[in-house]
Parts: structure tokens; C-alpha cells; sequence
């Protein structure tokens, strides 16, 4: 029991001496907290040793180029979303973009179009599209894209994911106009968070290249897809 009693006793001694650290915010300084502020100065002092790239990165500037890496759990592949809806939302943005962003908080950051406007009593909405977007291989990106990336929803089956509209059109080089068949409070939701394909570009290389490779007017272009293995993508001089 004597055994017993002391080794509690011993115990009671070290909780409170923990305690009494963690509760501490002045006084006395320990030969802990003495060897923690020892650690802290020499990190400092690695920081401040620190050259080249690294020393920017550490100093918070800004720094062109370098190496993209995601870690992706699902499928990937198929990245034409006309064809297969859903394959591109952990992965895609590095290389293409939407009509506009919805933030956390519900609202619509324009992206490639500049302004949109929605007629209830008409089914529509009219989306006004930035004259200043290329491609990454260069070339203009307008209303034809725009018509041609959510009208191949129809064509392959997967038009539900834009609400099923009526039609899809081309007002001028810059002005896309959506028509539903009834009112939806959905409009915006339904195409302007939709990837923005080249026509042309699909036009040239068919349906399997889409499939295969990915080209838009993002941050970054594709260099290489090795199925289950890696995807790589690099700096889009153009953007």
C-alpha cells in the first residue's frame, strides 16, 4: 500500500508540474521552453540561409513556373465532358475554364464571360463573353465555342446536366443566348460553371483526342497522360 500511495504521489507531483507549464504565459523560463526557443532560433536561422527559388517561395513572393502536382482518388480520363459528364472536376480547372466561378458564399465570378443576363419571362439567359481569351495554342476563343461546348451535350447525351434547353445561340461573335423550355430558377447554375471546349480544335483531332488530351484557355496545358499512371501539365505561355 506504501508502494502504492508513493507512486500516486509521484504521479500527482508530475501532473502538476505539466500543468503548471501549459497554464504558464510568463516567469520563469524551463530548460523546455529554453530548448524550444533554441529550436525556433536555429529554423530561423535556416530560413534566413535559404537562396535562390527557395528563399523566394519563403519570403511569400511571387514566382513563375515550377511543377503542378494533385493527388486524385478517381477516374481519370475522358476529358471531353460533353461526351462523359463528371471526369474533370478534381483536375480540370488546371487546364480549362468556365463561364464564371460560383463562390463559396452562392455568388457568380465572371471567368470567360464578362456579364450575363437572364429573362424568366422568356426562358433565356444572355451571356456576354470576353473578347481577350485565347486558347493555349493561341487562337480567339468565342461564342462558336461556347454554342459548340453545350450544344454536344445534345448530341452525346448529356444535355441534362445544362437543364435540356431548346437551343443554344449565337447572337454575334461575343453574345450566346440559352433558351429552356419553362422557368427554372437554374439558369446560371445549369451553363456557366460548364468547361469551355475548342471547336476547331475538335474539328481537327476528333472525338478520341478530346478524349485523351486536354486543351483549353487555362493556367496550364497537358504535356503527358500515361492512364493510371500520371498526368503533367506545364505553364500556358499564352494565358
Amino acid at each position: 500500500m506504501k508502494k502504492v500511495l508513493a507512486l500516486m504521489l509521484a504521479m500527482a507531483l508530475v501532473l502538476g508540474a505539466v500543468l503548471s507549464g501549459c497554464g504558464s504565459r510568463g516567469g520563469e523560463v524551463t530548460s523546455t521552453t529554453a530548448a524550444a526557443a533554441e529550436e525556433n532560433t536555429q529554423s530561423t536561422q535556416t530560413a534566413d540561409n535559404l537562396t535562390g527559388m527557395e528563399a523566394e517561395f519563403a519570403e511569400g513572393q511571387a514566382h513563375k513556373g515550377g511543377k503542378l502536382t494533385m493527388g486524385e482518388t478517381g477516374d481519370v480520363g475522358e476529358f471531353f465532358s460533353p461526351y462523359k459528364q463528371g471526369t474533370l472536376v478534381t483536375y480540370g480547372w488546371a487546364v480549362y475554364e468556365p463561364l464564371a466561378w460560383l463562390s463559396s458564399d452562392g455568388t457568380w465570378t465572371p471567368c470567360l464571360a464578362e456579364s450575363w443576363e437572364r429573362d424568366d419571362e422568356n426562358f433565356t439567359l444572355t451571356v456576354h463573353l470576353r473578347k481577350d481569351v485565347t486558347f493555349s495554342g493561341g487562337e480567339p476563343m468565342t461564342a462558336d465555342d461556347v454554342v459548340f461546348s453545350h450544344a454536344s451535350r445534345m448530341e452525346y447525351g448529356t444535355a441534362s446536366t445544362i437543364g435540356n434547353p431548346t437551343s443554344v445561340e449565337k447572337i454575334d461573335d461575343y453574345t450566346v443566348v440559352f433558351t429552356w423550355p419553362s422557368f427554372s430558377l437554374n439558369y446560371e447554375v445549369w451553363v456557366l460553371g460548364q468547361y469551355i471546349y475548342s471547336q476547331s480544335k475538335f474539328e481537327e483531332k476528333g472525338l478520341d483526342w478530346m478524349l485523351n488530351n486536354m486543351y483549353g484557355t487555362g493556367p496550364y496545358v497537358m504535356d503527358e497522360f500515361i492512364p493510371d499512371v500520371h498526368i503533367t501539365f506545364s505553364r500556358n505561355e499564352n494565358y
